[in-house]
Formats: C-alpha cells, structure tokens, sequence
C-alpha cells in the first residue's frame, strides 16, 4: 500500500520498472488531501515520485460524477474511476464492499491491460496517453481557503468553491478508439 513516507527502495523499484518499460497504476491515496508538490508534507507515495509510466488514480463516487470525498486529488492525479463499494470475494464464498483509491486503481490496470494485450508494442507512456485522452472531463467543486487583508489591517479568511477539471475514465470510448484505429503506435505522442 501507499504511504506520506518516501521509500528509497520503493522509489528505485518504479525507476527500474521505467527503465523496463512497465507501466504502473498507483493509488491517490485516501487523506482528503491535495497533493501538491511544491509542499513535501503533501506528498503520497508511490503517487508522488513523479514517473512518466505511473498512472496516478483517485476514487470517484458510484455514480463516477464527483471525486469520493475520501479520496486525494491534486497536480499529481492524472485520472479517476469509481471506487465505492466495490464488491471483493473472500473465503468461504463470501463477498465484502471496500471504498477508496485501492479499489478504483484495479479499473484503471484493467484498461490498461487491455490496451497492452491489443497492441503490444505500445509504450508505457502511450498507453497512458490513450486513457487520459479518451478520459471524460468532469467539473468538480473544490473548496479552497482564500486569506485577504481587510482594510482594517486585519487577514481575513474566506472559503470559496471553485470549479476544478477532473478526468474521469471511459472504459468504452477508449476500447472504441483501440479498435478503430489500426496504426495506434504511430500515432500517439507520450
């Protein structure tokens, strides 16, 4: 699982998973945080090492039109699929229902498996290009605080909504865009 602790080890193992050409599907994390990274306080890892071959996820709602509240979102998040109350089975035949990033990450791996499997010769940074671009952008409110200096000298804080662009997977378009479009490879720019 993901952390806020940077792992020397952890960080060399995506290097070398760059370097094999491997993409890498990663969870946001669940902090209700925004990762920034200008601000090393901030950061989840493996989200956060900044790989060109890592696919950064965030939970949405069930309904996919709004980030989970749970979930981390940020500079760093590239796209986001549903991830509430995902059915898993366990022993002895029995089902559970998990919400957050972890289980959103496995709709983003599973497209992007797909993807390799149809054309292999693709690139890490292709594939992911491919998801972002057939990606459908959502508006997502986000709530920010805001300080000013009154005119009596004073800093005041203000919270506002502003509307924040947000990427939300499609499954469909993308596998539309695979199977229509024979030279893929030649095509996409990472």
């Amino acid at each position: 699982g993901g952390g806020n602790e940077f792992l020397i080890k952890e960080k060399k193992s995506l290097q070398i998973a760059k370097q094999k050409n491997i993409l890498v599907v990663s969870a946001a994390g669940n902090d209700q945080n925004e990762i920034n990274p200008k601000y090393p306080e901030t950061q989840y890892y493996p989200a956060s090492y900044g790989f060109d071959n890592n696919i950064v996820v965030m939970a949405l709602d069930k309904d996919g039109r709004s980030k989970l509240e749970s979930s981390n979102w940020g500079n760093v998040v590239d796209v986001g699929a549903v991830g509430t109350l995902i059915s898993y089975g366990q022993s002895a035949g029995c089902t559970t229902e998990m919400t957050g990033t972890s289980q959103a990450t496995p709709v983003i791996t599973a497209l992007a498996a797909i993807i390799k499997s149809y054309k292999p010769e693709l690139s890490p940074q292709q594939i992911k290009r491919i998801i972002l671009d057939q990606s459908d952008l959502i508006i997502q409110p986000e709530k920010k605080i805001l300080s000013k200096v009154s005119n009596k000298g004073k800093e005041e804080l203000i919270e506002v909504l502003l509307p924040k662009m947000i990427k939300k997977v499609n499954f469909q378009k993308t596998i539309q865009f695979l199977m229509f479009n024979s030279e893929l490879a030649s095509n996409i720019k990472p």
